[in-house]
């Protein structure tokens, strides 16, 4: 073991927050061993999933295929200011494993501090290198040294800041014939601690087995870690399941449509599984974990009693209670009230819109709802036909918890003969604004705007961009603030938009040009991407196809998960990776819930599954 280096800065005064034990929580990493060295083209790939259990003061560490070998537990405590592992280790092939105390961490860490875990001469072996039938002694060290803090980009989160400590062991034989001593072997294990998290990568390097070949190589790097109630990146998606004892069996809904989020759990709404879509509705609450802890369906008589038409249903969260909305009839819109859990009625149905002129879009859509700290904006389609001209435009009304009106319909556009798809409509304080896309006369994408305190017009644009260029166009509240995203083969491009519905965007950047940059943004797949904000930051979930793994030979199809950051031009700051997603979902809604999303996919017959992705703290 070599003398000690100058010990240096102290990085953390307690290791505690380094190497973290938890009972429960699931760590997985992806490695890559190279047998023939780092720069050989020889690699394999494995999956080493390691676990912790409760056990004694400390916990029991498995991993499944550390270093891609067999599977492999030890008791790690946190003992003296030191996290300490109790590995078996044997020090020849003949001679019996021995517990041996490692110690991983320290307080307080230190760059350059060097600690031993064993430095001794052990006079037998167990083993006899030199044949002369008796056993030779060895020399042996395991000391490990803080290198320093480096920034690591994981598979799921860039720029995660780690302390870097190396451990060595050094092992020479004493031959009893000769009384010389071998060649030193030597391996060194260098492990990345990320504060909150614990290990976020792991490298071995070793002498290879055959003599003449460059060390054996193999690294870890974390790619999902569980904490329970914490993490980095994704859980596994799973198929949702109605629970025990609920009116529905197997799948709780198909064709999931709105999901409302909550503090620690959230409600979806979709068609009742095997019934047509004017049945009715099915609701189920979703627990934090993305698992169905009640389900139900409605008739569309429970929801709105004496109605023989039900159509497009929508569901918002108005306070802490959720609000399903369907078309009643022709020209009618109505509003019933559930609790929390979407499994109770708690006020009945009202109607908030009768309009004989009330009309459709292109997509066969007529409303978007949104709620604020009063109540409800409702936008609808109002359309007429003089037996020779259809013309369409849009109207508003602000109506309160209850479904009382609370000022007069507003108009959003004036009537004229274009057509209407794609339309989207998004909320935030003093601003209500559209997007749709007009196909006829002047092929554009518009946004248009009002004040939600006067209900007067803010701005009426024609953008310019056509479906050319910008192949789905979104408004979206960032909570607070209002955005507008543009997704075509290329990327995604975002701007926040101002108080008179201009973009916000860099010194000479124009709408279309102002993508996402970022080296894990690849072309998107498949459709626009489902949006959403949350403390003023844009929100996205995308179908991308690429290389998933820097050492992969093949296209793969994933989503891909992140935000934006900054305060800003969203254009300006590389977006923040929150989860890369393989096999890709086919995401239909995005919800917060405390601090970590619920990714809402269906399969390819409408069947709902959840996948958590967890947000950074």
């Amino acid at each position: 073991m070599p003398a000690a280096p100058t010990v240096g800065a102290t990085l953390y005064a307690d290791a505690a927050s380094l190497r973290v034990l938890r009972a429960g929580a699931v760590w997985t990493y992806h490695g890559v061993e190279k047998p023939a060295g780092e720069r050989a083209p020889d690699f394999t790939t494995y999956t080493n999933i390691v676990t912790h259990a409760a056990s004694g003061s400390g916990v029991t560490e498995s991993g499944t295929h550390p270093f891609n070998e067999e599977a492999e537990s030890n008791p790690i405590r946190y003992e003296g200011g030191a996290y300490m592992s109790t590995n078996q280790i044997a020090f020849s092939a003949n001679a019996p494993a021995q517990a041996v105390d490692v110690i991983e961490l320290r307080s307080p860490v230190k760059v350059n501090d060097q600690y031993a875990s064993i430095d001794k001469h052990i006079p037998d072996s167990g083993a006899d290198f030199d044949g002369d039938n008796v056993n030779d002694a060895l020399d042996v060290a395991v000391y490990s040294t803080v290198i320093g803090e480096e920034m690591l980009d994981l598979p799921n989160r860039r720029q995660v800041k780690a302390v870097h400590v190396d451990t060595r062991l050094r092992a020479r034989v004493k031959y009893s014939k000769s009384g010389t001593l071998s060649p030193v072997y030597e391996s060194l294990q260098s492990t990345w601690y990320a504060p909150g998290i614990g290990i976020v990568k792991s490298r071995l390097e070793e002498p290879n087995d055959t003599a003449g070949l460059p060390n054996r190589v193999v690294t870890e790097i974390l790619e999902n870690w569980d904490g329970l109630t914490q993490g980095l990146g994704h859980a596994g998606t799973a198929t949702a399941v109605a629970p025990a004892g609920s009116s529905l069996s197997g799948a709780p809904l198909q064709y999931v449509g709105d999901v409302v989020g909550f503090d620690n759990s959230a409600v979806a709404i979709g068609q009742i599984p095997n019934q047509p879509s004017n049945e009715g509705v099915a609701v189920a609450q979703l627990d934090a974990r993305g698992k169905v802890v009640a389900a139900r369906a409605y008739a569309r008589t429970d929801l709105f009693p004496g109605t023989n038409f039900f159509s497009e249903p929508r569901a918002i969260r108005v306070g802490n209670e959720v609000r399903i909305f369907a078309r009643t009839g022709n020209q009618q819109l109505s509003m019933v009230s559930l609790d929390a859990t979407g499994q109770r009625i708690v006020r009945p149905a009202v109607q908030v819109v009768n309009d004989a002129q009330m009309g459709n879009d292109n997509d066969n859509g007529s409303y978007r709802v949104a709620s604020d700290d009063t109540g409800v904006w409702i936008g609808w389609v109002h359309a007429t036909w003089d037996g020779q001209t259809s013309r369409r435009w849009l109207v508003a009304r602000h109506v309160d918890a209850n479904g009382l009106a609370l000022g007069p319909v507003s108009t959003v556009t004036p009537p004229a003969s274009i057509d209407m798809s794609r339309l989207k409509m998004a909320l935030d304080g003093s601003r209500l604004a559209f997007s749709w896309y007009a196909s006829n006369l002047q092929p554009s994408w518009r946004l248009a705007m009002i004040d939600t305190g006067t209900g007067a017009s803010v701005t009426d644009q024609v953008l310019g961009i056509t479906v050319d260029n910008c192949r789905f166009l979104n408004t979206v509240a960032l909570q607070p603030g209002l955005a507008m995203t543009c997704s075509d083969l290329s990327g995604i491009g975002a701007v926040r938009l101002d108080a008179n519905g201009n973009p916000v965007l860099l010194p000479g950047a124009t709408l279309q040009a102002s993508e996402l940059q970022a080296p894990w943004l690849l072309p998107i797949r498949g459709n626009a991407g489902v949006y959403g904000g949350s403390s003023g930051q844009l929100i996205a979930s995308i179908g991308q196809s690429g290389q998933f793994w820097p050492e992969g030979r093949s296209d793969a199809s994933f989503t891909t998960l992140f935000d934006t950051a900054g305060t800003g031009p969203l254009a300006a700051s590389e977006p923040r990776l929150l989860a890369r997603i393989s096999p890709a979902v086919n995401v239909q809604a995005l919800v917060r819930v405390g601090n970590r999303l619920l990714v809402i996919g269906a399969d390819s017959a409408g069947n709902m599954n959840t996948t958590v992705v967890w947000l950074p703290d």
